[in-house]
């Protein structure tokens, strides 16, 4: 009698040995044999034992799989609706505008990872008396990125270091939840 290994019934020889197996039965039917001269059978089956439904290699596949799905669904729903990052100006770190008021520009740039497009507003902390000249707000379709350039301006006199950190807070204005801060420098004279 020929048996198949379980493990082989995927691959291209595995398939074409069940096409196999199902001609043999047809013949040993016509010709009034018992059927399963050829079958998928372990060698414990051939012997007449009783086979482990839950053998090592099952398990491991199943545990394996498992953990892919459910890493899968923790990936999901700690998935941001919005991405974003801070780009200085490398050509001019600081400016003094006409007023004697210290500028830096920066580039933000939105990604918007929702299906729906979103009007985004932009604002900072983190330096006292600064003010952000930028677009009141950025419309972003779904799944595309805009950059926006934007300059954080304040008085030399009122910060204390020539590096202050600053924070740019960027908030969907359809749905506060989606909001995004990054932090950047602000560099005076």
């Amino acid at each position: 009698m020929f048996t198949i290994k379980p493990e082989s019934v995927f691959t291209i020889t595995g398939i074409r040995s069940g096409l196999c197996i199902d001609a043999c039965d047809d013949t040993m039917d016509k010709f009034g044999y018992e059927k399963g001269l050829i079958k998928y059978a372990s060698e414990k089956q051939m012997a007449g034992q009783k086979t482990n439904p839950f053998r090592l290699k099952l398990v491991g596949y199943g545990a394996l799989t498992a953990l892919l799905i459910i890493s899968m669904f923790a990936w999901m729903l700690q998935r941001t609706p919005i991405e974003a990052s801070v780009l200085r100006d490398r050509n001019a770190l600081y400016r003094v505008n006409y007023e004697g008021l210290v500028e830096n520009p920066y580039t933000l740039t939105i990604i918007n990872k929702t299906q729906q497009p979103l009007h985004y507003s932009i604002s900072i902390s983190g330096l006292e008396g600064a003010s952000l000249q930028s677009p009141n707000a950025v419309l972003v379709e779904p799944g595309l990125m805009k950059s926006v350039p934007v300059t954080v301006t304040a008085d030399g006199y009122d910060i204390p270091t020539k590096v202050s950190k600053l924070q740019f807070k960027i908030t969907a204005q359809e749905d506060n939840s989606i909001s995004i801060t990054k932090e950047s420098q602000f560099y005076k004279n």
